[in-house]
């Protein structure tokens, strides 16, 4: 059987708690024993949380294994199956038809809060290696990337119906999707090869 996704930021959004460490993170900013009131999808090793739909984009590792899945995101929904082997379940109490609830205070903090992720490697050269330029990668696979700055910002590869240009290509030679979390240099953007977390 194939598994169901189904895109987020249209009619709900989904706060993604990834395990003890998902859950633990939950905690240092909402307090523990949060009970959430609207449904909630048991994944194979965590929980989505559904909100009322929001314009916010998607936000990956906003704390360790805590992920937004706003626009353009998308979760797996029942009665799909996890890679490991556990059935995707409503929650009793908190199915599909549970009201939505609004995004609380708690978690809009902390959308806004929100950085760029460094923990990944960047490879910086001590000279110039045309496999190495983020900028000639992105022109050698047919993009054409607009400046912003020191920057430059195109609509990403590696997630469908980016219309906010949320790829940016930085000058130490990396890249990061705001919108679905992809990050790699220069010969992952050129391999199309995405990094970060994914759902």
């Amino acid at each position: 059987m194939a598994n169901i996704g189904v895109r987020t930021g249209v009619a709900f959004c989904a706060l993604d708690i990834d395990g003890e460490v998902g859950s633990a993170s939950l905690a240092t900013v909402a307090g523990p024993g949060l009970v959430h009131p609207g449904p909630i999808n048991n994944t194979g090793r965590g929980q989505h949380w559904l909100y009322a739909p929001t314009n916010t984009m998607n936000r990956a590792n906003m704390l360790p294994k805590l992920d937004w899945r706003g626009q353009n995101g998308y979760i797996i929904v029942p009665p799909s199956i996890h890679p490991n082997g556990h059935r995707y379940q409503w929650a009793e109490r908190h199915g599909p038809l549970t009201l939505l609830p609004p995004v609380p205070k708690w978690l809009e903090d902390m959308m806004l809060e929100y950085k760029i992720p460094t923990e990944y490697p960047v490879v910086i050269p001590n000279r110039y290696d045309p496999l190495n330029d983020i900028l000639q990668a992105a022109h050698d696979i047919g993009l054409q990337p607009r400046r912003k700055g020191s920057r430059y910002v195109l609509n990403c590869i590696f997630h469908e119906g980016d219309r906010e240009a949320s790829l940016t290509l930085y000058p130490d030679q990396r890249f990061f999707c705001f919108g679905c979390g992809a990050w790699g240099n220069a010969r992952d953007l050129r391999d199309r090869t995405p990094g970060g977390k994914h759902g």
